[in-house]
């Protein structure tokens, strides 16, 4: 296992309460779990659904070292579908979920909806995550440009989350790790108001991670996000 350097916060910005939840944990055998969930949902929905998510897969992972990363998603999709089913309080509850698992110097990461993940690597700066959202899709499907995405309507839609009535897209990778990267993930209300090359420019300011993970925060926090914000930043040594 290499040496990690590990940075990880998480508020509610400027609301009530904090539906978004982050979890690090190293499980033996597998590697470092690394999770930022967004929940979505009214009362305690939210808050519930992206707590379930980490809780899940950090305890499923540890109990069968064996089970595939993704198979893993799924079984806390179908657990917080039931959770929302037997409680009428949770109706609607989702979450979204950006995840990864670091062994040796190998990263395999998985997401739903538009939490992020990104690799950054010298001067530049790698999106390992998809986002499943309307605005993504028309993005890549070319139906819409990235000048007129600033300001459509419906950004925050979601085409996919863990516990919504929707089909489950989920977007995998692995990727080799070389000394000196930085793994970051955070949730939308990070990358509402942080351009990509942002943050690559607040990592190359500053070598410390805890710095750049507390600028990161500040200069969210700055730019006004209407929305709970979540950093975990990782720095392979």
């Amino acid at each position: 296992m290499p040496l990690i350097n590990i940075y990880s916060f998480t508020s509610p910005g400027p609301r009530a309460t904090n539906q978004d939840a982050i979890l690090v944990c190293d499980i033996p055998d597998r590697g470092l779990l690394c999770c930022v969930a967004d929940g979505v949902g009214g009362n305690q929905g939210g808050e519930t659904a992206s707590k379930m998510a980490v809780d899940i897969i950090s305890k499923t992972l540890e109990n069968d070292l064996s089970v595939a990363f993704a198979d893993v998603v799924r079984f806390a999709h179908e657990e917080i579908l039931n959770a929302a089913e037997k409680d009428g309080e949770l109706a609607g509850m989702a979450t979204t979920l950006t995840a990864v698992i670091i062994k040796d110097m190998q990263l395999e990461a998985i997401n739903c909806g538009d939490s992020r993940t990104y690799l950054l690597r010298g001067n530049g700066l790698m999106q390992l995550s998809q986002d499943h959202s309307e605005v993504a899709r028309l993005l890549r499907e070319g139906r819409l440009t990235a000048e007129a995405a600033v300001d459509y309507p419906r950004k925050n839609i979601l085409e996919s989350a863990l516990g919504a009535h929707k089909p489950l897209k989920l977007y995998q990778t692995l990727f080799e790790l070389e000394p000196d990267d930085r793994i970051v993930l955070i949730s939308d209300g990070v990358s509402s108001v942080l351009s990509k090359r942002e943050l690559r420019d607040i990592s190359k300011k500053h070598q410390n991670l805890d710095d750049f993970g507390a600028e990161l925060a500040k200069r969210t926090q700055e730019m006004k996000t209407k929305d709970n914000y979540s950093i975990i930043a990782v720095e392979i040594v």
